[in-house]
């Protein structure tokens, strides 16, 4: 089960402790072309000015993935999203 929250879980936030406070959104879910994550990422960088504190933190692996990091670094938002890789217990 994938989820999507506006979220401070608490692995997630200590795995986050080292990345800059603020308001982030959280995605948890195998990096595969189901899972849409591109979509996310459009969103975020469509963001208005005043929400570009805004973070994403994306937990899971998959085949995606580097895929979905240039895809990051085409829209400018690569600095504002985080990559957490497959976590055993992001809850």
């Amino acid at each position: 089960m994938d989820h999507l929250a506006v979220h401070s879980a608490p692995a997630a936030a200590a795995a986050a402790s080292a990345e800059p406070a603020g308001p982030r959104l959280l995605i948890v879910g195998r990096l595969h072309p189901q899972k849409n994550h591109g979509v996310l990422l459009e969103a975020l960088a469509r963001l208005p000015t005043d929400l570009s504190h805004w973070r994403l933190s994306i937990v899971g692996q998959g085949e995606l993935e580097e895929e979905l990091r240039d895809h990051a670094r085409r829209l400018g938002i690569s600095e504002r999203v985080d990559w957490h890789g497959q976590v055993d217990d992001p809850y």
